[in-house]
């Protein structure tokens, strides 16, 4: 088998051993009882030892050794002692006959080589063999990667801690393995220095990708007294060993390796600032961080200097000729090679500048910044983007920013564009944003500064690469993107993305429609363009369905508008409520539902008298949905004048109530000559009186429920009797004995 190529992730490391353990122990044991019934040779035999070896597979997606241990009559498995069971006792018995009280499966084992395995563990013969049996066998077949009784499997089971699977403890895989590595720095910064390499040597089953992936982590937890401590003390031995020799010697492996393992604490640069101090020279630290082959160190130390030196020389009022560009070399330096707090100690002087009363200051500043932006990379200078941006919200926010700001957002946000950074963009937009007031239909700013970011943010360049970014990437940063536009998009986004609101592709027509329902008054102004625009609409004589490609962009602007709820959309809607196309006006009635208003009822109002039923019916619905109480006039015209959807509308006035809507359905239902006259091919007299019956109910209040009870009570004997199991009497009954 070829070596694993592993990722490691959190789940993996949070996996139970001790589950994985006793499912490993159950296969092989069901394979080992299979084997012995059926033989070697049988299909449903070597059927039997996959299951154990694909159990054995989950094991090495973090271990490179699984040991299978027998001691003083119990079963341990990476020196957890198994719970009872068959199977443990099936397998110990058979590790008793043969004498073996270790187990060793190597990474790279083969199903065969397990079967190979299997076939002699379970074999019966005579017992003078039994001591050698299995490691003959192995030989024979020469299998390496399945050891029996080795002082490898000897020695890793005795030197670590023995676990109990039926206590509670954690037994996770980041649990084991943090215990087997230990607490040691020294030992720590040996297995990072050799790799692969140490993990035998010191006796780490643990795949190395595990061991790589829990060594910052380990690192982290120590205290940064402890590292600067023992840190100082090999520097101290190495000052001692040099002292009786007479001359500088190179560093042992011992100084390298702690060297090399504090360059993974998060604060390893505290930590070496404080070995500087109590060294008392910088040139020596320097000295040995060369011999140490750490470069980078001694690049830190040597250009720290140079950038606290040339930052002056750039705010002096006798600036050197090429100090800008001389700076400019010096931090990119200093970020190239790691040093995160003096390049943030720069990133903060410099944009504190920016704020200076000083005209000169500030446009100092600027020019350093904007230098270091043109030539950094997201590759190396990741870190100096994001406390930039940083601190460009942070004083955005707190309104102290000059107008040298907006030719820095111009450069960062052009590099932001260019290099993706969707995230960084975002966080820029929403803090320009929350500085933009809305006032109706006017927009306003609280400064000259966040008008310019805004105009920086909308120049259709900029506009056009992050609309086409946002329907190419992940749904992640097309998130962030939408997001961005909703906080700073103007009328120059909209009309971007209007372009492709009837794009052929379904899900970028729904990114478009996403933004466009949340830039607000924008939206409303190019889309009510949209649809009075009257060469949209125009399509070839006697054909009523406007063309697939127009139809696309008319119906998603009708679909923005509603989704806007803005009572301005009412204007273009109106123009098109007539519109020969039935697909245009049921589209207008759905955005006049999500409008909400009173003028959209009164458009409602005209559309249930449209020549299509459907159309008729579905405004009704829709007064009903968004009505109010005062809509009982209109409800009441349309019942008297539309009787096609005389009952749709009868039960629109029992949605929204009121005592206008009760007396008018009181006195419909007492009075028969009105109920004829209502009374169409459309709906039949019973109908309207259930329709009536059933609105006065649902509104259900004392003057509704007497009306009903007066309605019953003044009909005849007769009628009673004739009428008793009707529909209408049954559906009075129903709601009169619920109340």
């Amino acid at each position: 088998m070829q070596s694993r190529n592993r990722t490691i992730n959190e789940s993996i490391l949070e996996k139970d051993i001790n589950a994985l353990a006793d499912s490993f122990i159950r296969e092989l044991a069901l394979a080992c009882r299979k084997v012995s019934i059926y033989g070697p040779g049988h299909p449903t035999a070597q059927s039997a030892v996959e299951k154990p070896f694909f159990a054995l597979e989950q094991l090495f997606q973090f271990k490179r050794l699984v040991g299978l241990n027998l001691y003083n009559g119990d079963l341990y498995l990476f020196n957890i002692r198994l719970r009872e069971s068959i199977f443990v006792e099936e397998l110990s018995r058979y590790m008793q006959v043969l004498d073996i009280n270790s187990l060793l499966f190597c990474e790279k084992v083969t199903m065969s080589e397990l079967a190979r395995f299997i076939e002699c563990f379970v074999r019966r013969v005579g017992s003078s063999d039994y001591g050698s049996q299995m490691q003959k066998h192995l030989e024979k077949y020469k299998i390496d990667t399945i050891e029996v009784n080795s002082d490898r499997g000897f020695r890793l089971f005795d030197t670590y801690r023995k676990y109990r699977g039926d206590s509670i403890l954690d037994c996770s895989v980041r649990a084991m393995a943090v215990a087997q590595l230990g607490d040691s720095i020294e030992r720590l910064t040996l297995i990072h220095e050799g790799g692969s390499a140490k993990l035998d040597e010191y006796d780490i089953d643990f795949a190395w990708e595990v061991v790589a992936y829990l060594l910052p982590e380990m690192i982290a937890n120590f205290d940064v007294n402890d590292l600067s401590t023992y840190l100082n003390n090999e520097l101290e031995r190495h000052k001692e060993i040099s002292s009786v020799s007479g001359s500088t010697i190179e560093p042992d492996s011992r100084l390298s390796a702690y060297w090399n393992l504090i360059k993974h604490h998060p604060n390893s640069q505290q930590i070496l600032d404080r070995s500087e101090a109590d060294s008392g020279s910088r040139e020596l630290i320097a000295t040995l961080a060369h011999e140490v082959g750490d470069e980078a160190t001694a690049l830190r130390l040597e250009t720290r200097d140079m950038i606290e030196m040339m930052y002056d020389a750039c705010f002096s009022e006798n600036r050197p000729s090429g100090a800008v560009d001389v700076f400019i070399d010096a931090f990119q330096r200093i970020v190239r090679t790691g040093q995160v707090e003096q390049t943030t100690k720069v990133i903060d002087g410099l944009t504190g500048q920016l704020q200076s009363v000083d005209g000169r200051i500030r446009g100092c500043a600027l020019e350093c910044l904007n230098g270091v932006m043109k030539v950094l990379r997201f590759s190396t200078g990741q870190f100096v983007f994001e406390k930039l941006v940083s601190n460009i919200v942070s004083d955005i926010s707190s309104k102290h920013e000059s107008y040298e700001y907006t030719e820095l957002v111009d450069e960062l946000f052009d590099k932001l564009v260019k290099g993706k950074r969707y995230g960084l963009i975002l966080e820029l937009g929403k803090a320009v944003g929350q500085r933009r007031v809305a006032d109706g239909t006017v927009q306003s700013y609280d400064s000259v500064a966040i008008k310019k970011m805004i105009q920086v943010f909308n120049t259709p360049e900029r506009i056009q690469r992050l609309v086409n970014d946002m329907f190419q990437c992940d749904s992640e940063s097309a998130n962030q993107i939408r997001q961005f536009f909703i906080a700073v998009g103007e009328e120059e986004v909209a009309e971007e993305l209007s372009k492709v609101i009837s794009h052929p592709i379904r899900s970028i027509r729904q990114q478009s429609l996403k933004v466009l329902a949340g830039l607000g008054r924008s939206s409303v102004k190019v889309f009510s363009q949209i649809l009075m625009d009257d060469s949209m609409f125009e399509r070839e004589p006697g054909r009523h369905e406007l063309p697939d490609n127009r139809w696309y962009v008319i119906r998603n602007s009708i679909f923005v508008l509603g989704n806007l709820g803005d009572s301005e959309a009412i204007i273009p809607l109106r123009l098109r409520i007539s519109d020969p196309d039935v697909r245009v006006r049921r589209e207008i009635i759905v955005a006049l539902e999500k409008i909400g208003t009173e003028d959209a009822c009164d458009l409602l109002g005209l559309m249930a008298q449209d020549s299509v039923k459907e159309i008729r019916e579905s405004a009704v619905i829709a007064i009903g949905l968004i009505g109010s109480q005062d809509v009982a006039p209109l409800l009441i015209n349309i019942i008297e004048h539309v009787p096609s959807v005389a009952c749709r509308a009868i039960h629109a006035m029992g949605k929204i109530g009121g005592e206008e809507a009760v007396a008018y359905l009181g006195k419909l239902l007492s009075d028969s000559e009105m109920v004829n006259q209502l009374s169409s091919s459309h709906s039949s007299k019973d109908e309207i009186r259930i329709s009536i019956v059933k609105a006065l109910g649902i509104i259900g209040d004392d003057n509704s429920i007497s009306h009903l009870q007066d309605y019953r009570k003044n009909m005849s004997a007769a009628k009673k009797l004739l009428f008793k199991n009707s529909p209408v009497n049954k559906t009075l009954s129903e709601i009169l004995s619920s109340k």
